[in-house]
């Protein structure tokens, strides 16, 4: 289950660095961006919060979003799938 959560963290910080290494890709709206902003948007993405304050931009900005929205659903249904695997054990 660790190894889960160090995938979800190494998720989060690659595209987070890629946000803010390509920082064309996000819009920040009237919010000032800091330096932790880029990693910010990864994690509201990565859990599917979405909370619109920082969004997309153009296809390429839709496109590298929606593989981490992917790769977010991916990770929890790992995570799920090890739970429920462990609960069973049990039972």
């Amino acid at each position: 289950m660790f190894g889960v959560f160090l995938l979800a963290l190494i998720i989060v910080l690659g595209f987070g660095l890629t946000y803010h290494f390509i920082p064309d890709l996000i819009s920040y709206g009237s919010h000032s961006k800091t330096p932790f902003s880029p990693f910010y948007f990864s994690i509201v993405t990565f859990t599917t919060l979405g909370f619109g304050d920082v969004t997309p931009n153009g296809v390429g900005g839709e496109m590298i979003v929606s593989l981490q929205v992917i790769s977010g659903y991916l990770t929890l249904g790992l995570l799920i799938s090890i739970l429920a695997n462990k609960v069973a054990r049990r039972s």
